[in-house]
C-alpha cells in the first residue's frame, strides 16, 4: 500500500451552544488551491468549511 495526501473540504454546522457539529458536506482534492477555490463557495453561504490534509491509503501502482 502506498499512502498519498489529499486535501478534504470539510462543510460543518455548528449549533449554539458549541460543541455540536454536523458535518454536511465532504469532497476531495488533489491539490489546496482546489480546496480553496470550493470553500469559498461555502463560505459565501455563510457555513463553516475547512481544507484538511488527510493521509489516503492506495493500490500499488504496479500491481501484478
Amino acid at each position: 500500500m502506498e499512502t498519498v495526501i489529499v486535501w478534504l473540504l470539510s462543510v460543518q454546522i455548528w449549533s449554539d451552544p458549541p460543541p455540536k457539529i454536523q458535518v454536511i458536506y465532504t469532497k476531495e482534492y488533489t491539490t489546496h488551491e482546489e480546496c480553496i477555490k470550493e470553500k469559498q463557495k461555502w463560505e459565501e453561504k455563510k457555513l463553516v468549511s475547512l481544507c484538511l490534509q488527510k493521509n489516503k491509503n492506495v493500490g500499488s501502482i504496479s500491481q501484478r
